[in-house]
């Protein structure tokens, strides 16, 4: 690749090429004693995995000034419940 025009260049130095390095790591491994080493389980009564709760509350907050609320009616009560919904159509099309 060639060097962009406003980097100094001495016009006698030969081009560089790759050398790899002496030491090579060794690969890391997924061996702690809590870690994962299968996929999710499937099956009947295990449900699926959901979406990040938190993420979705932070979303929620940022639109509560757009809410709008009947008399008694509470914005936490209207943000909780739609939440419920919609993290269980995530976890339902499996958008975990």
């Amino acid at each position: 690749m060639a060097a962009p025009k406003f980097t100094p260049v001495d016009p006698i130095d030969r081009p560089r090429s790759y050398a790899s390095p002496e030491h090579i790591p060794t690969p890391w491994r997924n061996d702690r004693p809590a870690a994962i080493t299968s996929r999710q389980p499937i099956g009947a009564r295990l449900g699926r995995q959901g979406p990040d709760q938190g993420y979705a509350l932070k979303l929620a907050e940022g639109l509560r000034d757009l809410i709008e609320l009947q008399p008694g009616e509470s914005a936490d009560d209207a943000i909780r419940g739609t939440l419920a919904i919609a993290l269980r159509r995530a976890s339902k099309y499996g958008r975990a």
